[in-house]
């Protein structure tokens, strides 16, 4: 049996970003260990923009965080990875997906508002019977329906500044140091971190008093 773990998936990831994880599986064999030689990974992609196709590059499978196989670009049809990894009867096993979110078709970019959903392809005869020694399919159907997978959202690096809301209006008697003249709130996006090199102030004075009667000007 193979059920999805969407919940450990993330809702965002950021544009160009390495080895992020996109898909997530519990695998577990039932009456007998099943030894799997391949397993086929793909995606749906749903585009926001005018790249109709992608490909993911750097895919590569984890088995209980252990990378099985190579590493390879994801197909969106499905690429096969060789993992030859015997699962276990009634033993949980993690199975997941990560690649670059970046296109590596050459054709296209991925832009922010993208989609991407991972799912498994159908097997054949890719599975043996550790005992019985038959083969089966793993999985045995594709999971072509995408209500069952979890949409995973393409996002860049936003920033918003607002005013902080309980520090207002300031009166003060010349001369004064060390004194706060302004205070708001910097909040980053979901994305992705943003690395801030330099900050610029307006500042605009009124009647005998302006900025170049200021001096020792810090931010914290």
């Amino acid at each position: 049996t193979i059920t999805n773990v969407n919940a450990d998936l993330p809702i965002t990831v950021a544009n160009n970003a390495s080895n992020q994880l996109i898909g997530k599986w519990k695998f577990k064999a039932t009456g007998e260990a099943v030894k799997v030689e391949t397993l086929t990974a793909g995606f749906n992609y749903t585009p926001a923009g005018t790249n109709t196709a992608t490909t993911l590059r750097n895919g590569k499978l984890m088995i209980n965080g252990t990378q099985a196989g190579s590493t390879a670009t994801l197909v969106s049809a499905g690429t096969p990875y060789t993992i030859n990894y015997t699962f276990q009867p009634g033993v949980e096993t993690t199975v997941e997906l990560y690649a670059d979110i970046y296109d590596n078709d050459g054709t296209g970019a991925i832009v922010a508002d993208d989609t991407i959903q991972a799912k498994l392809i159908a097997g054949s005869a890719n599975g043996t019977k550790q005992i019985s020694l038959g083969t089966i399919n793993v999985p045995t159907t594709s999971q072509a329906n995408a209500s069952v997978l979890s949409a995973i959202t393409v996002a860049q690096g936003t920033a918003t500044l607002s005013k902080t809301s309980n520090y207002g209006n300031q009166n003060t008697v010349l001369p004064r140091t060390a004194f706060k003249i302004g205070s708001w709130t910097a909040t980053a996006g979901t994305a992705e971190d943003i690395n801030v090199n330099n900050l610029s102030f307006a500042i605009a004075g009124t009647g005998n008093f302006d900025v170049g009667d200021m001096y020792d000007m810090y931010v914290v």
